[in-house]
């Protein structure tokens, strides 16, 4: 339905008296003026483009212009001045940022400062729009860098592409400046917020001795993330690929200890579960029957195992000066492993209860019952590496069923 002007400019001209501007959002309730509005911008933008068209090619589309011109209602100067008189919105990117802006002159004057948070109960929008000026500030910086780069290659072409990469314009440069030093945006935020982790990483190390912080650390989650986040920056810079850290992080973080290993600092953060778990209980002879600590009770398990399975390794080795054929991987029990878990009080490497004699294993009947009930729930017994497994690694612990069961359903891992 075709709107007459006069009615709607009389009620845009009584928006701006109750409001103080001209541009309607959907937070007004004013949809057949919204609409409105929104339209005449389309149809002013289209004017503007077909006027400028027309002046470049002198007067030779006419013809063109007036046909298309035919689907468009286009302003007359009569109208463009009413619009004017109530300071019309035609650039609404601009529009939104001056008011942001002003916004911002308001935080500075009364709280001394343009540090501004982002859940601003006072200023909503202004957090977020401040930490989009920061990042156009850097990305002009950097196309102010790669023009400079470009100018200094005598190879490269006359400087034709210089589309520009940011929203930040001289003028609202200008505006900027002159309330905030933006030449301290330069420098990316992910500096100061590596230092701060870095410090709480250095205290946490002064309060239990090492570094590996759980990535799930209910005291400091952000912690527990960041640390996780330097291993893969890490891996990163090992392969040669962009990475926040550099030679001079890297000598940071080792003097705290930091472990680079995912699967050691697994290891190590299943050592202080056993040990917290001492601290609780008073021993670690974890209950089939305790849910919660299930996966740490098959990793004891596994520690003796690894650790038998070192033993008899050693022990083939001094037996013999040629280096054995062996299947599978070798221990990964290392002696400084053994010591962390010689330190946790009530360990021992040997917990055998079902035999009298911790050298005393299973017998071949009971291999035979175990196999046959592993086929019964639908695995494949008959692979050797699966068999050899047990056969290496259960000699001087046996465990009972259901142990079993789940081991041999764990992933062939180290840890």
């Amino acid at each position: 339905r075709r709107r007459k002007w006069s009615d709607m400019i009389k009620k845009l001209e009584k928006f701006h008296r109750k409001y103080g501007h001209s541009f309607v959002t959907s937070e007004h309730d004013e949809p057949e003026l919204l609409e409105w509005t929104k339209l005449l911008r389309n149809n002013y933008r289209h004017q503007v483009r077909q006027n400028f068209h027309h002046q470049q090619v002198n007067d030779k589309t006419d013809n063109t212009i007036s046909n298309n011109s035919r689907k468009r209602h286009f302003l007359s100067e009569e109208k463009l001045d009413a619009l004017r008189q109530i300071n019309f919105v035609w650039d609404v990117q601009q529009f939104l940022w001056l008011r942001r802006f002003d916004e911002l002159c308001m935080f500075r004057a009364k709280y001394g400062h343009t540090d501004v948070p982002i859940d601003c109960s006072e200023f909503p929008k202004l957090g977020v729009w401040l930490s989009n000026q920061k990042r156009e500030y850097r990305s002009l910086i950097k196309e102010q860098k790669r023009t400079h780069d470009t100018e200094k290659n005598a190879d490269n072409s006359n400087g034709s592409n210089t589309r520009r990469s940011t929203s930040l314009t001289p003028g609202r440069l200008e505006a900027l400046l002159s309330v905030v030093d933006v030449t301290r945006w330069a420098e990316k935020t992910h500096t100061s917020v590596w230092q701060k982790r870095y410090g709480e990483l250095c205290d946490f190390y002064d309060s239990y001795g090492h570094s590996n912080v759980p990535q799930d650390y209910s005291q400091n989650f952000a912690l527990g993330q960041w640390v996780m986040n330097q291993r893969t920056e890490y891996k990163r810079y090992l392969a040669g690929r962009t990475t926040c850290l550099d030679i001079e992080r890297i000598e940071m973080l080792t003097k705290v200890e930091f472990c680079w290993d995912s699967q050691v600092y697994k290891w190590y953060s299943q050592l202080e579960r056993l040990k917290a778990y001492q601290r609780e209980h008073g021993h670690v002879n974890i209950s089939k029957k305790d849910d919660e600590n299930y996966d740490l009770r098959l990793w004891v398990i596994r520690q003796r195992q690894q650790y038998n399975k070192l033993l008899r390794l050693q022990k083939i080795l001094e037996e013999t000066d040629e280096l054995p054929s062996l299947s599978g991987k070798l221990s990964p029990m290392t002696h400084e492993r053994i010591k962390a878990l010689e330190e946790v009080p009530e360990f021992e490497w040997s917990n055998s209860r079902s035999y009298s004699s911790p050298m005393e294993g299973p017998t071949n009947e009971e291999w035979a019952e175990l196999f046959e009930k592993i086929r019964e729930k639908g695995k494949d017994a008959q692979p050797l590496p699966k068999k050899n497994r047990f056969e290496d690694d259960i000699e001087k612990e046996w465990t009972d069923e259901e142990d079993l069961m789940q081991l041999w359903n764990m992933e062939d891992e180290d840890e």
